[in-house]
């Protein structure tokens, strides 16, 4: 890229949201022209790959209710379609939707997305 004169060339990684965010107000405070890279694996095709080879260990994600302000970042800011609201303004993950990648950890202010406790689960069913 720098052939073609372009000075500002960012990469990171697409998940590490703090950096990424960083590197694209850099990006726009820039005079000249920006390229970022935001580059990570697609995690439907790893996670089935790790499916394949029987190496996959399910994992879900769960909102933590006693953190949750509702202030809805997983739904508007991340956007990813397990997150979905129920009765009146809680949020909830919809297990079928949620491929467990943890990439949405990071998303909430208040720490409110956390691992669903497996042995909760099983005693609950």
């Amino acid at each position: 890229m720098t052939g073609l004169g372009i000075k500002n060339i960012y990469e990171t990684d697409a998940y590490d949201q703090k950096n990424l965010e960083q590197i694209i107000k850099q990006a726009l405070k820039n005079e000249e022209f920006s390229i970022v890279i935001a580059k990570h694996p697609c995690m439907l095709k790893f996670v089935k790959e790790k499916k394949r080879r029987g190496v996959y260990k399910n994992k879900t994600v769960k909102i933590i209710s006693t953190k949750c302000v509702l202030e809805n970042f997983c739904i508007n800011e991340f956007a990813c379609p397990s997150y979905q609201r129920g009765k009146g303004s809680e949020v909830f993950v919809n297990e079928e939707l949620c491929i467990g990648d943890g990439s949405c950890l990071q998303v909430c202010p208040h720490g409110a997305i956390g691992y669903e406790d497996k042995e909760d689960k099983d005693d609950n069913q």
